[in-house]
């Protein structure tokens, strides 16, 4: 009897130093597995701040850049056209008539300039929101004449802060760009709307094909920067675009969709 009760007690130390063992070694995959998790976690915050911090430069220095444009550049084109428009005002007309090209060309020079600073740099996306810059946006596309750029909305507002607003209003106007350098696009419908927390933008172009797969396939590429830019933002803003065909037309569609929860 004492030999069995020693073995029982033997049995019962051994298991319950297994059991001990496996506890532990439970408890520290548990802790390698949390740890991994933080670690993860951390490495995509991490990547977001970056990506938040890059953004936030490449806003800084083209708001720069949009404001020596409008503060530097432009007053002294200004100040030009007023010396032409007086010295033509004080001379006779046939040298008016010399002169009328070149304070054209100057002014044409002034809307340029103005229109690149507000494109570098969209002050009214800053101060009025994404739909003041849209609107802005279009005007500038619409006054090229070698696209119409149609908007509609049914969106009352856009409740997202300042910064994801501009951008925003960057994936937008690049989605633009390719639609009408790349696409050859001539005509471009953007619809805009809010349902179920959630910002949708759909933009219909009649310009070449590019689908999903394209896109995908861009991203891995060297080069396709604009595109890239794109996915980084759209990332940031967590949310999803879909490049894709409408049936039974010569259109395509990009949607463009962003949570506002």
């Amino acid at each position: 009897m004492k030999i069995e009760v020693v073995i029982i007690l033997l049995t019962s130390v051994v298991l319950f130093v297994v059991i001990i063992v496996i506890a532990f070694i439970v408890i520290q995959q548990r802790r390698f597995i949390r740890l991994e998790k933080d670690k993860i976690f951390l490495e995509k915050v991490q990547e977001i701040r970056l990506a938040e911090a890059m953004i936030k430069s490449q806003e800084l220095e083209r708001k720069t850049i949009g404001e020596n444009l409008h503060e530097d550049v432009a007053p002294i084109l200004y100040l030009s056209l007023m010396d032409l428009n007086a010295f033509m005002e004080n001379k006779e007309f046939s040298l008016g008539n010399k002169l009328h090209f070149t304070i054209n060309n100057i002014s044409t020079a002034i809307n340029k300039i103005r229109d690149i600073s507000h494109l570098i740099h969209p002050a009214s996306v800053e101060t009025f929101g994404f739909l003041r810059g849209l609107e802005d946006f279009s005007t500038i596309i619409n006054s090229s004449q070698g696209c119409k750029f149609v908007i509609e909305n049914k969106a009352e507002k856009i409740p997202i802060d300042p910064f994801n607003q501009l951008m925003l209003f960057r994936v937008v106007q690049e989605i633009v760009y390719n639609s009408i350098i790349h696409g050859k696009s001539k005509k471009i419908d953007l619809v805009l709307k809010e349902d179920f927390n959630q910002l949708s933008i759909l933009i219909y172009h009649n310009g070449s094909k590019f689908t999903n797969e394209d896109y995908l396939k861009s991203l891995q590429s060297n080069g396709a920067l604009g595109l890239k830019n794109i996915q980084l933002r759209v990332g940031l803003l967590q949310g999803q675009i879909i490049f894709d065909s409408v049936e039974n037309t010569d259109l395509q569609k990009v949607s463009l969709n962003i949570p506002l929860i």
